[in-house]
């Protein structure tokens, strides 16, 4: 009787019977690898009907192949409290404009107060504190 873990009056023995070590993994392959020429061949097409045609089932689609679940990682700046960000802000303002201002002494020391022709393309901004 079979499915009473029998076969054929023989007592189920491990690796005989169901599918062969790894058929599963080969259908998946040559299945993926034939939807992937058919793909080719004319899947945009296929989803501009379907968008067209039947838009219910195509906004299901999209959000079937989203992500179930997202991780949102920000990085060591999520550990931060509000008030050292404001801090690093801040610092990082008036490092740009300390910099800004030696750039300016620079150019006007080197090029006798006329920016250098590469500088000339970049509009002049006044930084604002």
């Amino acid at each position: 009787m079979m499915g009473d873990g029998q076969s054929f009056g023989r007592p189920f023995q491990k690796g005989e019977g169901g599918r062969m070590k790894g058929s599963r993994n080969k259908l998946s392959v040559a299945f993926l690898n034939d939807f992937l020429e058919e793909w080719r061949e004319g899947g945009r097409e296929a989803m501009r009907i379907m968008r067209i045609e039947r838009p219910a089932e195509f906004v299901k689609t999209a959000a079937y192949l989203m992500p179930k679940e997202m991780t949102l990682e920000v990085g060591p700046l999520q550990e931060l409290s509000d008030d050292k960000l404001i801090t690093y802000i801040e610092y990082t303002e008036r490092e740009l404009e300390r910099r800004a201002l030696s750039i300016e002494s620079r150019e006007e020391s080197q090029t006798d107060g006329r920016q250098a022709p590469l500088l000339q393309a970049i509009p002049k901004t006044k930084i604002v504190s």
